[in-house]
């Protein structure tokens, strides 16, 4: 298979979707790779790194004209999309159930091509190709919210100092994203105030990302409080007495279907956050516009913070980017075995023998194959096996 590696053309995006390393397995199994010219530039993979290993750099109009699998690191931008065809596999973050209008779905599925999503390859309960940016972006934005707090509100943030006082986070949310701020949060001495489903549980769940040793010396600097989607709004009224004493808010949570904007438009208002004290930090981890936040709109600068309730907001919807060569090498690791999978068995096959690549099939064959994403756009859904099945009988959409 002619294995393509485009150049990722969002804003400030610096990752690639395929390392000289990766380029050398997949060339050792008989495949070809083309690489987009300047692909890896930004991870610190210059074109002759890549060349040196035998994958062929090529333009943009030629890598898509040769390849029959592209991958990439974010979904194409709008002007990318007429540059797919029938039955050409495209394998990359879609993230087609969140802020991507429904339209940009149809749009992808009408060029025929069979695009697969890292996020929703699952295997052994988790979201395999999801953790290992999941994890970095809790570092990275926790990192950052330190890094404003000190230069928009001239505070130091961490209790380095005998004489100085550690700062307090509000972190929303006991996920991957979330302990891994946490993990930073409390490496550096911060007061944190964990707003979790299950308190009872927090600590335990923490020691995967958490050293016992920072855990056990964060003591009291850590409090955990209830956080319940059926009683949302004495939650609602818990963070608001909270954010009289926050420096920084980390929201890490997602909205759940049992929680609709009918039911609760915001958890926290741009009113709860003007009861902060002026010149603190908003942190929407998981680049979800005006959701759980009523102040958040994400951005994909990843240098760009703005000012609303009288507080910092920094929402970079792919935060990863900040640390190219890391981000890289975690994600590569993680998705070089499905890609070598496509790559040997293509398309077809390999959803066929593969359960996690089957249920992130995101749309084929010119149908949107993916039950999740439809419901939650309203988009009309076709099972894979039907797609798969009425492109047999000749029956196109």
């Amino acid at each position: 298979m002619n294995v393509g590696v485009a150049r990722e053309r969002k804003e400030d995006e610096t990752r690639v979707a395929l390392t000289p390393a990766g380029a050398r397995s997949l060339a050792a199994g008989g495949h070809q790779v083309l690489v987009e010219h300047d692909a890896g530039a930004c991870a610190a993979f210059p074109d002759s790194s890549y060349a040196q290993v035998g994958a062929r750099v090529v333009g943009r109009d030629e890598l898509f004209r040769l390849s029959d699998m592209i991958i990439k690191v974010k979904a194409p931008l709008d002007e990318e999309i007429p540059l797919f065809r029938p039955g050409q596999l495209l394998f990359t973050y879609l993230h087609m159930d969140e802020n991507a209008p429904p339209e940009y779905s149809r749009s992808l599925a009408a060029t025929g091509c069979d695009a697969i999503a890292y996020e929703w390859v699952r295997a052994g309960g988790r979201y395999v190709l999801l953790t290992p940016m999941s994890e970095l972006t809790g570092a990275v934005f926790a990192r950052r919210a330190m890094e404003i707090l000190m230069e928009r509100k001239g505070v130091l943030g961490g209790a380095y100092l005998p004489a100085a006082r550690p700062s307090r986070v509000l972190l929303i949310g006991g996920g991957t994203i979330a302990m891994n701020a946490l993990n930073v949060f409390l490496r550096n001495c911060l007061e944190v105030v964990a707003f979790d489903k299950h308190p009872e549980t927090f600590r335990e769940r923490s020691l995967r990302y958490v050293p016992k040793r920072v855990l056990e010396e964060a003591g009291d600097r850590l409090q955990v409080v209830l956080s319940s989607e059926d009683q949302w709004e004495e939650t609602q009224e818990r963070i608001a007495a909270c954010l009289f004493e926050t420096d920084i808010l980390f929201s890490a949570a997602v909205r759940r279907p049992t929680l609709p904007k009918s039911v609760c438009d915001y958890l926290v208002t741009r009113e709860m956050l003007e009861q902060m004290p002026a010149n603190g930090v908003v942190i929407e981890s998981t680049a979800c516009d005006r959701d759980l936040v009523e102040t958040a709109v994400s951005s994909p600068k990843t240098r760009y913070v703005y000012q609303d309730a009288g507080q910092w907001h920094f929402n970079c919807d792919h935060v990863p980017a900040v640390v190219p060569v890391t981000a890289t090498h975690l994600l590569t690791s993680a998705t070089l075995p499905y890609i070598r999978e496509l790559a040997d068995q293509g398309f077809e096959a390999a959803v066929e023998a593969s359960l996690p690549l089957a249920e992130a099939v995101m749309c084929t064959r010119g149908r949107l194959t993916h039950r999740y994403t439809c419901d939650k756009k309203g988009l009309e859904h076709t099972t894979l096996a039907d797609a798969l099945r009425l492109e047999r009988l000749g029956t196109t959409p």
